[in-house]
């Protein structure tokens, strides 16, 4: 097993994506190739880096010094199961309501089978990493879920739409013949509007990356991980009308 190494820093993040960006050495910021498929990815490297933060350390899910990113659907799209959630609903942030808070919106996807024992063999292993890597237990949080009733498979996924740049999910909307590509909340609010659900049912693929988070409830210490999108393309489905009413 690898072990898990603590980075020291004169200036320490204060978030999860000033940790990242601070890790990164300069050859992955610069490396143009693009991330392979999660069939790719060796399990057994992966690990995790402790950042020290300014109030509480950070865990940074790394393959061979690299963030663990990853083609999440190489070989065809999935299904949006959930969609996004743009009048704040659900999920209120600082973008879509006036009291909310965080940077991400989530959506939930459909996985194949092959897709979910992947995931579960990951968190799986970056659950004992983070055992390693913290004092004393914690309640891990599943990453996939399983419907027994279909038999399928779903996975959460953020999208980054708000802060640094460079932490924001690239996204690619096709509409028809129409195709656009950006970044943030606007952009995506110009193709989405004001729904609860946008783009649910639609085909996507995404290239991701693990996150490894921990929050303290009570006595008790939560910790999982999840997936954050770096690049996600959509492609709406198109809805033709068919009149079926008599021509009276």
């Amino acid at each position: 097993m690898f072990s898990s190494a603590v980075f020291a820093q004169a200036t320490l993040p204060v978030d999860q994506e000033s940790a990242e960006a601070m890790a990164a050495p300069a050859a992955k910021r610069a490396r143009t190739e693009a991330p392979e498929s999660y069939s790719n990815m060796d399990l057994g490297a992966l690990t995790l880096k402790v950042i020290e933060g300014k109030d509480s350390p950070f865990y940074l899910a790394v393959v061979n010094h690299q963030l663990a990113e990853f083609v999440l659907t190489p070989d065809e799209p999935t299904v949006i199961l959930r969609g996004f959630d743009m009048v704040g609903d659900k999920e209120k942030r600082s973008f879509n309501t006036a009291d909310g808070k965080g940077n991400s919106l989530g959506l939930y996807l459909q996985i194949n089978e092959d897709q979910a024992n992947f995931l579960k063999a990951a968190s799986n292993k970056l659950k004992l990493e983070f055992e390693a890597a913290s004092d004393g237990k914690v309640e891990w949080t599943p990453l996939i879920a399983k419907n027994d009733k279909y038999n399928s498979f779903g996975v959460g996924v953020d999208i980054c739409l708000a802060g640094q740049e460079t932490a924001l999910t690239h996204l690619r909307i096709k509409q028809g013949e129409e195709k656009h590509a950006g970044t943030g909340w606007n952009f995506l609010k110009e193709k989405a509007g004001d729904r609860f659900m946008a783009f649910k049912g639609a085909e996507v693929m995404a290239v991701v990356k693990f996150r490894v988070w921990k929050a303290v409830d009570g006595d008790t210490t939560k910790a999982g991980a999840k997936l954050v999108a770096t690049q996600l393309a959509i492609k709406v489905p198109e809805r033709k009308f068919v009149d079926v009413l008599p021509d009276w």
